[in-house]
C-alpha cells in the first residue's frame, strides 16, 4: 500500500499471515463401545488406554477440533499408528467410527490439520488392546 504525503510516497507492507497465539486442539467429548459409553464419569481427553474384551469391537470416538481462530478451518486426522502411515482426514466435529477390530494392540494416534500451513499436528495417542477369544488361545488347542 502506498500513501501520498508531506516528504512524498510512504509504503505500508501488512502481513500476510495474521500471527495467532492461540493453538487449536483435539479434544475427545466421547467414547463408546457397542453403542454404550465407555466412562459415566471421567473426561476422555484424558484417556490413554483402553483394553476391550473380544466382542467390543465395535468402537465409536466423537472428536471436536476447538480452534478460537477460524471455526470449522481445521480437519481432524486420526491413524493407527502401526498399520498406516497415511492420515485420514474428517471436518473438524465428527465420529469416528470402527466396526468389527479384530484381536490385537492398536495406537491410535488422532490430531488436527492446519487447512491455513499445510500440516498434520499429531496431540494424542491412544493404546486400544482387543484380547483374543478364548478359542484362539494357545491354551485352548493344548
Amino acid at each position: 500500500m502506498y500513501f501520498g504525503g508531506i516528504r512524498g510516497f510512504n509504503s505500508f507492507k501488512p502481513p500476510v499471515i495474521i500471527p495467532s497465539f492461540y493453538r487449536p486442539e483435539l479434544y475427545i467429548d466421547e467414547i463408546s463401545v457397542n453403542n454404550a459409553p465407555v466412562f459415566a464419569d471421567t473426561n476422555y481427553t484424558y484417556v490413554n488406554k483402553l483394553k476391550l474384551t473380544p466382542d467390543q469391537n465395535k468402537l465409536n470416538i466423537h472428536a471436536v477440533v476447538k480452534d478460537l481462530d477460524i471455526v470449522h478451518s481445521n480437519e481432524i486426522i486420526y491413524r493407527f499408528k502401526n498399520l498406516d502411515t497415511v492420515w485420514q482426514h474428517l471436518p473438524s466435529s465428527r465420529n469416528i467410527i470402527f466396526n468389527n477390530l479384530a484381536s490385537g494392540d492398536y495406537k491410535l494416534e488422532l490430531g488436527y490439520y492446519n487447512t491455513k500451513q499445510k500440516i498434520p499436528v499429531s496431540q494424542r495417542t491412544i493404546v486400544i488392546s482387543i484380547s483374543s477369544p478364548f478359542y484362539k488361545t494357545i491354551l485352548f488347542w493344548v
